[in-house]
């Protein structure tokens, strides 16, 4: 590690030049009493780490990363990659040689999650079995906060091994794990990140490998491209660049070459029959990767490939606004390291080129152009190099213009964190009626910009959390949704936008009126049959039950029209509520199926009591009785994962896309929330010692 993360012999531009004060005789008479300094590439680690992992969404966000979680299931559970016993539907699914159900994604991003699904493993088992695969995809969703934070140190690196020195490699770091899409992409898991990783360490070998004339660093450079390509085929354009720049690369001789190339070729070849042996298994055909072009490349039109560098709704310097200044410092590095400029230019373009020309080029639904994440450190990095060798008022003009940029990439990416990245894409596609042609035409307006909207949406959240803490009365969980009335009742149907509905045997509602006291009257259908007996409605306030005196249950004097007579349900809940400013009211009942209990009902429901209508009152005033505006997570034993669940991450007006608060939504104990203090210790440890790394 030590020898990984120690900056280059000193070259061109390397020193960090900072004034050294006081003499040689005055430096040893005087001692530092100072703190030894924390590694920068450890404080680095850490910041980077504990804010990704802070920030994370804590669940998965489309369909490509629930497949590869499935992959990551079966490889830990049954050591295979077919995901058939994973019981998921999915039109991305292909069917392989030995008729087992397989996904087109290459094993790379799957395998790296399989420690953390077992890692999980006994902190799930202890948790209600409803929330286990909510525990299971959050654990996997950890892989790309680790990866990227690790990917951030191999940028530090490369950036003194380009000879940028210490202060310009460490802010150069700064900006691009903070300034770019790489943090969105933090809290997901997409194989971009992963892919992203393993193409930057193998740029890094391999210049390494030339500066240095070690051999085992064109060994280390190849397995990693080769990872990389076993992430993502698309990484695959980097080896011509890697096998022309280890060809021709700083050597005495040809000689020299050929042990620096040798390596190089050697454990390539190594991968590549490792990943034709994993297509072998899955297709019957080493060359079959699952992934099929055909249909989906027009050479004719170039319009993708303007939109990922200049549409406000996917130009990569959108996103990554520090790329004005690196593509202008690409020429300035070329002057002083023209192979290193040609290699970081090559990835850039091939990658913006190819891209570009796919029908889905866009990458969506995804935030910012998802394709090009692994591109961004090539654009990024010769940022540095025109902060640091340029002089006079164009080096002010460069500073400056780096604090800008970075300034406005960290509010434009902050958005995709703050709001889940879909959310924009739905929003888009509502506008035009789910035209995906029309889609396209969509991202040329600034006006439907996805930063712009996401901004938006989280002011509008902010403001509804606010009204939120507002609301008396909350219908929290436990019923299903409001019934429609007979035609004979209507003229007698409560004037509620809640009511009649059916419990589910537990109705909770939580009762904000600043601790004074209050009354519940509720009137409900006991619809049991008669066999079952009677439903035995209880009530509970802050989890324990009402003293029988304070609870009156009665049959109403008054009829509906059809003749039938509700159940009147009286409570008096003063003693209970006094004291609290907020409290959870249950109205408990037992419950039937009426498809099992009622035959031949079709209704699979599990239901309690049907509640008619309902009334709070406190101090002789009504309390209004309303909905949540933040849905609780909805799991349950019977079916611990489901669409609902999975949309709901992302459908209703969250406060934010953050596993806090979804944890804070979901049920559990909210002690459980300490656990983000983690993170937070790590990054508040993490900023203290920057400072003093950097002074």
């Amino acid at each position: 590690m030590r020898a990984l993360f120690s900056p280059a012999p000193t070259s061109v531009g390397t020193a960090d030049q900072r004034p050294h004060s006081g003499s040689a005789a005055s430096r040893s008479v005087v001692p530092d009493s100072r703190k030894p300094r924390t590694p920068t590439w450890l404080v680095l680690g850490g910041l980077f780490l504990a804010l990704y992992v802070l920030t994370m969404g804590g669940h998965l966000d489309s369909p490509d990363e629930e497949l590869m979680f499935q992959v990551t299931r079966s490889m830990a559970e049954h050591g295979s990659m077919d995901i058939n016993q994973t019981g998921l539907a999915e039109q991305l699914t292909l069917t392989g040689a030995d008729g087992r159900t397989y996904v087109p994604y290459s094993p790379v991003a799957s395998a790296m999650s399989v420690p953390l699904y077992l890692a999980a493993k006994p902190f799930v088992a202890l948790l209600p079995v409803a929330y286990s695969e909510v525990a299971e995809r959050f654990a996997v969703g950890m892989r790309d906060a680790f990866v990227t934070a690790v990917a951030c140190l191999v940028f530090y690196a490369l950036a003194l091994e380009l000879g940028f020195g210490a202060t310009v490699a460490l802010v150069i770091t700064l900006a691009f794990g903070l300034s770019t899409l790489v943090w969105p992409y933090a809290r997901h898991t997409f194989s971009e990140p992963v892919t992203s990783l393993w193409l930057l360490l193998s740029v890094f070998a391999a210049i390494r490998s030339v500066r240095r004339a070690e051999p085992a660093w064109s060994a280390l450079s190849a397995v990693a491209i080769g990872l990389a390509i076993g992430s993502k085929a698309t990484a695959g354009f980097g080896l011509p660049a890697l096998l022309i720049y280890l060809a021709v690369g700083e050597a005495r001789d040809w000689r020299a070459r050929l042990v620096r190339l040798a390596p190089f070729v050697a454990v390539l070849l190594l991968a590549g029959v490792g990943l034709g042996i994993v297509n072998w298994a899955r297709f019957g055909d080493p060359f079959e990767t699952g992934y099929h072009i055909e249909g989906i490349i027009d050479f004719a039109h170039w319009t993708g490939v303007a939109g990922l560098l200049v549409s406000p709704s996917k130009s990569l310097f959108l996103y990554a606004p520090i790329a004005l200044l690196g593509v202008a410092g690409l020429g300035r590095m070329a002057v002083d390291m023209p192979l290193e400029a040609g290699l970081f230019f090559w990835l850039a373009a091939s990658h913006v080129v190819f891209h570009g020309l796919l029908a889905i080029w866009s990458g969506d639904a995804a935030w910012g152009p998802r394709y090009l994440v692994p591109i961004v450190p090539y654009v990024v990095l010769p940022a540095g190099a025109l902060v640091l060798w340029t002089h006079g008022r164009t080096r002010s003009l460069s500073k400056l213009a780096f604090s800008v940029l970075v300034g406005v990439g960290f509010v434009v990416n902050l958005a995709g964190v703050l709001v889940d990245q879909r959310v924009a894409f739905v929003w888009e596609l509502q506008q035009v009626g789910g035209n995906f042609d029309m889609l396209d035409t969509l991202r040329w307006d600034p006006r439907y910009s996805p930063v712009v909207y996401q901004w938006q949406e989280f002011d509008r959240r902010v403001a509804t959390f606010a009204r939120s803490w507002s609301q008396q009365v909350t219908l929290l969980s436990g019923t299903y949704g409001k019934e429609a009335v007979d035609p004979i009742d209507a003229t007698a149907a409560p004037d509620s936008d809640l009511f009649p509905r059916w419990s589910s045997g537990s109705a909770i509602f939580t009762l904000n009126n600043h601790g004074e006291p209050a009354r519940m009257t509720v009137q409900f259908f006991d619809s049991r049959p008669t066999s079952l007996g009677p439903s035995m409605v209880q009530v509970l306030v802050n989890g324990a039950p009402l003293a029988s005196g304070m609870v009156q249950v009665s049959e109403s004097p008054v009829a509906l029209p059809d003749t039938s007579h509700p159940m009147l349900l009286q409570a008096t809940l003063d003693s209970m509520v006094v004291g609290h400013d907020s409290s959870t009211v249950e109205i408990r009942s037992r419950t039937w199926q009426p498809a099992r209990d009622a035959p031949p009902n079709p209704d699979v429901r599990d239901l309690g009591i049907e509640i008619w209508d309902m009334q709070m009152t406190s101090n002789g005033r009504d309390l209004r009785i309303e909905e949540p505006v933040f849905s609780p997570m909805p799991v349950s034993d019977a079916k611990p994962w489901s669409y609902e669940l999975q949309i709901w991450f992302y459908t209703p007006p969250h406060l934010a896309d953050n596993w806090l608060w979804y944890l804070y939504l979901s049920g559990l104990p909210r002690w459980l929330l300490l656990l983000g203090l983690i993170p937070l210790a790590g990054l508040i440890w993490s900023i203290v010692e920057l400072r003093r790394v950097s002074t």
